[in-house]
């Protein structure tokens, strides 16, 4: 009883990677829920890249969603939706100094409880990273998106490009080596182009993280043989899909959806995070 408790507690915080179909969905989501596009496309391929100028001001709202395998019963496929101010106070050299000011709850959605009325600073990096400056974990997932809003990148028209990148696996906070696979999807119905970008930790490192994992447990003798020794198999994937509007030169929207997997031995655990950030600037 002892082996198969272990296993069912690991086996909680794990979810299974995104189908053929669940990134479909993901596209189609993202265009059915976001604003129009202003702008057509003016060329093959495209050049994706945000870049602010000092004293901007752009409104947002931002979505999430977590469901499955060890998300609390409470927020278990509730939708959460906050209106974000970002301001950009100093561009330098140095990077950019994002405001970020989160609004009160829209009528009819669940309540951000803490969240609510918060402002903090985020430093976006040459490189691209996002630094969240006022160190509060409740602001981890934002920080987060806006360093998945930050993605720069360039696409040829209908192409797909693959390299090897690293990522973090939310499991165990190690860095893995990955595959980042970029796809020009062309133009949506609203009028923004579409670029998808996922980044993939493949079943060795993830099945050698978990056995870490076990060895790190109190009792040696009572925790399940090593996962790569029974069957199982696993994968974390994150999927960015973005919508760029020629007309104001901008992302118009990214979706995001991050699905952790261990599935083998006769059972599946699933867990997804999608969240969703919307330009709604007027012009």
């Amino acid at each position: 009883m002892q082996r198969l408790a272990v296993g069912a507690l690991l086996l909680a915080l794990v979810a299974t990677s995104c189908s053929s179909n669940t990134d479909s969905e993901q596209t189609s989501t993202a265009q059915s829920t976001s604003a129009q596009c202003a702008g057509a496309d003016t060329g093959p391929g495209l050049e994706l890249s945000i870049d602010w100028s000092a004293g901007e001001v752009r409104e947002f709202t931002r979505t999430s969603r977590t469901a499955g395998a060890g998300v609390p019963p409470d927020i278990d496929g509730i939708t959460f939706t906050m209106p974000l101010t970002i301001v950009a106070n100093v561009v330098d050299a140095d990077g950019t100094l994002l405001n970020v000011s989160i609004g009160g709850t829209e009528p009819g959605q669940p309540s951000l409880g803490a969240l609510a009325g918060v402002e903090a600073v985020f430093r976006v990096e040459p490189s691209g990273d996002v630094v969240n400056l006022a160190e509060d974990a409740l602001l981890d997932d934002l920080a987060q998106d806006i360093g998945t809003y930050h993605l720069a990148t360039t696409i040829g028209d209908g192409e797909t490009a693959t390299e090897a990148t690293s990522m973090i696996n939310p499991l165990t906070a190690n860095v893995e080596d990955a595959t980042l696979t970029v796809e020009h999807l062309g133009l949506d119905d609203g009028g923004c182009e579409v670029v998808r970008a996922t980044r993939h930790i493949g079943p060795a490192a993830v099945v050698e993280d978990l056995d870490d994992l076990l060895d790190q447990l109190d009792d040696p003798e009572g925790r399940p043989d090593a996962f790569a020794d029974v069957g199982f198999e696993g994968a974390i994937v994150r999927t960015a899909t973005y919508r760029f509007d020629h007309g104001i030169a901008r992302v118009r929207s990214v979706e995001s959806t991050e699905a952790w997997g261990i599935f083998g031995a006769g059972g599946v655990d699933t867990r997804v995070e999608t969240s969703m950030i919307i330009d709604v600037t007027d012009g």
